[in-house]
């Protein structure tokens, strides 16, 4: 039986940028190449250990292509700058939110151990660091380097389309409308995409998105 493979640089940097006060300390944050990065771990860790500290869960989805994608819950968590909900405010909140979508997406999400949520942030983050840090993906995340230029094309017209970094899920990120195409810029990473529409609840598919190798994306919307 082969060991399994040791982490990659990448993932071990996530990992950094996930433990408290590490993200100064890179190379890739002085020169400011994981600012936006480096602030969603932060995100995470802070949600991650309220979490742990109050003995709750942690919602992910489940995508046909199996694996856990972490679900952004800064808002169901931290209501406002400085205020905490009350724990059971927050399991309640998750509850719902998880009940609600059987059926009617294309994913299923569910209530998992915040320790098994992180291992799989942190994996995610990994491969998403490995487009931003790896040949062109760096050059072009320069902080001087202009955003890289993509479009998105949904089957159906105007359509809200909405995106993500692949490493959560974060509904309130909006890419551009109406659709289609919908055009905009990216840094480079590993994206997904969505979209919402008045008969369209918001729906994401389960393709992950390479910028700057890929330079459009196509959702069956």
């Amino acid at each position: 039986m082969s060991s399994p493979e040791p982490p990659s640089q990448y993932e071990e940097l996530a990992r950094a940028l996930v433990g408290r006060g590490a993200a100064e300390t890179t190379e890739f944050y002085r020169a400011g190449l994981i600012t936006d990065v480096a602030v969603d771990a932060e995100r995470f860790a802070r949600q991650y250990r309220y979490l742990e500290e109050n003995d709750l869960p942690m919602m992910v989805v489940y995508g046909r292509a199996g694996g856990i994608l972490p679900v952004n819950l800064h808002a169901a968590i931290f209501p406002a700058e400085g205020v905490e909900n009350d724990p059971r405010t927050v399991f309640t909140i998750l509850r719902r939110a998880t009940r609600g979508d059987r059926g009617r997406r294309r994913e299923f999400r569910d209530l998992v151990d915040p320790g098994e949520a992180r291992s799989g942030f942190i994996a995610r983050m990994g491969r998403f660091l490995s487009v931003r840090l790896s040949g062109e993906g760096r050059r072009s995340a320069e902080p001087s380097a202009p955003g890289l230029d993509f479009e998105v094309h949904t089957d159906s017209p105007d359509l809200r389309v909405h995106y993500h970094p692949a490493y959560w899920r974060d509904e309130a990120l909006v890419f551009g409308a109406p659709s289609t195409p919908v055009r905009g810029c990216l840094r480079p990473g590993r994206y997904c995409f969505g979209a919402s529409g008045q008969f369209l609840p918001l729906t994401f598919e389960d393709a992950e998105y390479d910028v700057p190798s890929a330079t459009s994306a196509k959702l069956y919307l």
